[in-house]
């Protein structure tokens, strides 16, 4: 299992430190940009992964959660994005013109995002040119809210999906995974977790020690 924490639990008054503690423990670190619109609520920008990206050594993973996904892009990718999600929900008839945008034009790998109540059928097309999935395993938007269970139920069907057509996409959950439902996360299938505030920041108030805490529940499934 890979961990990305995700920066807005961090909050910017800890943002070096954390970045120092990631690099060595994480393998990826996860930023979500709000609008506003697509959710009520705004955080981050490209500018804040081109400060970030000064001192961080693992991918950054920009999550954009924007009615126009396009507009930011090249932004994200020239501040130092190494993978570029979009919201399945924002992109009918544009969905494959803009992976191959993210992927050939400006270099970046290509993620999805998929909310609670999207049906699987409606990614199906898109997954063979991603290389990421994310399942929000809570409406997005605001950390800390509601996890709801039965997205793993599309977890299970993208594991079995990828499988039986020879695909290579990693499938990541993200909302409000903690000790009590992680066992369920790990069976499912899933291949990276975003590490917010029942997962990692609300577990101590020193970040290393949360970690190690963090760690210490996902070794009793024999997970990193």
């Amino acid at each position: 299992m890979k961990i990305a924490p995700s920066l807005m639990s961090l909050g910017l008054l800890r943002l070096e430190e954390g970045i120092r503690l990631f690099n060595e423990k994480a393998d990826l670190i996860h930023v979500d940009i709000m609008d506003g619109h697509f959710v009520k609520n705004i955080t981050l920008s490209p500018l804040f992964i081109r400060d970030i990206r000064e001192i961080t050594q693992i991918p950054i993973e920009a999550h954009l959660m924007l009615t126009d996904p396009e507009i930011l892009l090249e932004a994200c990718v020239d501040a130092g994005a190494d993978i570029v999600t979009m919201h399945a929900e924002v992109l009918n008839g544009s969905a494959i013109r803009l992976m191959h945008k993210v992927r050939e034009t400006f270099g970046s790998k290509v993620g999805l995002a998929v909310n609670p109540e999207t049906p699987f059928g409606n990614i199906e097309l898109m997954l063979p040119y991603v290389d990421l999935v994310t399942f929000m395993t809570i409406d997005p938007g605001f950390a800390g809210t509601k996890y709801i269970p039965a997205v793993l139920s599309k977890v299970v069907k993208a594991v079995e999906f990828r499988e039986k057509q020879e695909l290579s996409f990693e499938i990541q959950v993200d909302g409000s995974i903690g000790e009590d439902n992680y066992a369920e996360v790990v069976a499912s299938g899933a291949d990276i977790i975003v590490a917010g505030e029942p997962t990692l920041f609300n577990l101590d108030k020193n970040l290393e020690r949360a970690w190690e805490k963090m760690v210490s529940f996902m070794d009793l499934f024999d997970v990193k």
